[in-house]
Formats: structure tokens, C-alpha cells, sequence
């Protein structure tokens, strides 16, 4: 297994964005459907895309603090991508701020031949494509907050 962590700094206070998350993936998790999720890997040529099947619930968090939500996904229509299992959570930071944060592993395909990738390009290009779905997924949240939203 390898292990994935990134995380991405929010332009909004911790409690506007905790509720934000939360507004974007209880209807997922409630729904216990996936949902399709682009996927981008930022390479130094081009931008790699490809679609998974991610599934949310609520998780819980060990400190009791944070709403932790459990990621589940996997490569819509196969392929030589890995599965991933993980937490997606707002955490609080000292002087206000807050982070968006993905933690999670995932067992890269194609056995030793992928194994060896991942130690080579593999796990930079995870981390790539965590850090674009983060920036996405926090541009998303900010804008949420900025904007009223309909009751």
C-alpha cells in the first residue's frame, strides 16, 4: 500500500467551510450512490484526466473535533489506476485558519511492475492529481460561502 496526504489552505474561516463540505457531500453520502469524479494529473506536457467512482459517508473522527467524511474510489471503466480509500476533512489551524485535507492509501495496479512505478513516478503523480482535486474541491467550498445560496 502506499500512503497519500495533501492538504490545501482555505481563504475562509474553519466553521464556513465545514459547513460547506458538509452541504456538498451529505447529499452524496446520503444518496449511497458514487458519484463520477474527474480525476487530473498535472504532467509536465499535459493534463491527464480520467473518471472514478468515489462513494462518501460520514466517518468519524477519532479526536471528535473535525466532520471527517470516508472517500471510497475506484477507476470508472478499469484501467490501470488505483483504488483509493480515504478521509477527506476542514481542519481547524492555529490563528483561524483551516485546511482541506485528503489522507488515504491506495494499492497501485499492475503488481510488482506497478509497485515499482509508484516508487519511481507513481506517488508524484498521486500527489499531483490530490492537490488538483483538493484546489478544485476548495474552490468550490470558498465560492459556496461567497455565495447565498437558495433555501
Amino acid at each position: 500500500m502506499s500512503a497519500l496526504h495533501q492538504q490545501r489552505s482555505l481563504r475562509i474561516p474553519y466553521r464556513a467551510a465545514r459547513e460547506a463540505l458538509h452541504a456538498k457531500l451529505a447529499p452524496l453520502a446520503a444518496s449511497a450512490r458514487s458519484a463520477r469524479i474527474e480525476l487530473r494529473a498535472p504532467l509536465v506536457a499535459m493534463k491527464a484526466t480520467h473518471d472514478v467512482e468515489a462513494l462518501f459517508e460520514l466517518a468519524e473522527d477519532p479526536l471528535r473535533f473535525d466532520e471527517v467524511w470516508r472517500v471510497l474510489w475506484h477507476p470508472y471503466g478499469g484501467g490501470p489506476y488505483p483504488d483509493f480509500e480515504g478521509v477527506l476533512a476542514v481542519r481547524s489551524c492555529d490563528g483561524g485558519g483551516c485546511t482541506l485535507e485528503l489522507d488515504g492509501q491506495y494499492e497501485p495496479p499492475l503488481g510488482q511492475f506497478g509497485r515499482v512505478f509508484d516508487a519511481v513516478l507513481g506517488a508524484r503523480i498521486a500527489s499531483a492529481t490530490a492537490r488538483e482535486l483538493l484546489a478544485d474541491l476548495a474552490e468550490e467550498i470558498e465560492e459556496r460561502t461567497a455565495t447565498p445560496q437558495a433555501s
